[in-house]
């Protein structure tokens, strides 16, 4: 923009110079053919210049993604070790001093018990779940057919029901996950 404002101007201060005059310019055809080779190289360059900032790019990009890739799944096995061991301290509360407990205390702490045991059975089949879609989620990036996705039957015959289905449109793993967790 700025170029054609600077060719404006020089074309308005040269007609104001010298009005209308011819101007003749003889020169020989080697010279054409140097000029015409030199603006043709200056291209090329200029093309290879703006594709390799491209492809620079590109790759930083790649490389911001795979790092954040990276700290997404550090986050989530921090967050998954935290939910594991939530579960196991409730239980270790709850049998630490058994022998001692008085009877009336005994169903409360199996009772706790049972129920971490079975949040613990939830947390790795979801982990389960999400180890499916991540060695799944290649065939979503390349496929360009609707995207569907299923809990698993153990899951879904638990609560009576047949597989429950997601579409996500995007294709994204991302999209997936949520999907499996809405049809949760």
């Amino acid at each position: 923009m700025l170029a054609a404002a600077v060719v404006a101007v020089a074309a308005a201060a040269s007609y104001a110079a010298f009005g209308l005059v011819p101007v003749v310019i003889s020169t020989a055809v080697p010279l054409v053919v140097a000029q015409t080779g030199i603006v043709l190289l200056l291209l090329a360059l200029a093309v290879a210049v703006i594709r390799r900032r491209l492809r620079l790019a590109e790759q930083r990009g790649r490389r911001q993604a795979q790092e954040e890739a990276w700290s997404r799944h550090q986050q989530f096995l921090r967050r998954l070790d935290h939910e594991l061991k939530n579960p196991l301290t409730a239980v270790r509360a709850a049998v630490a001093d058994l022998p001692q407990a008085p009877p009336r205390e005994l169903q409360a702490r199996v009772d706790v018990v049972d129920a971490q045991a079975r949040r613990m059975g939830r947390l790795v089949t979801d982990l389960r779940s999400l180890a499916d879609l991540e060695t799944a989620a290649p065939h979503w990036r390349t496929s360009t057919s609707p995207r569907l996705f299923m809990t698993p039957p153990r899951r879904s015959a638990r609560r009576g029901g047949a597989w429950r289905r997601a579409q996500d449109p995007s294709g994204s793993a991302a999209g997936a996950m949520a999907a499996v967790a809405c049809a949760r």
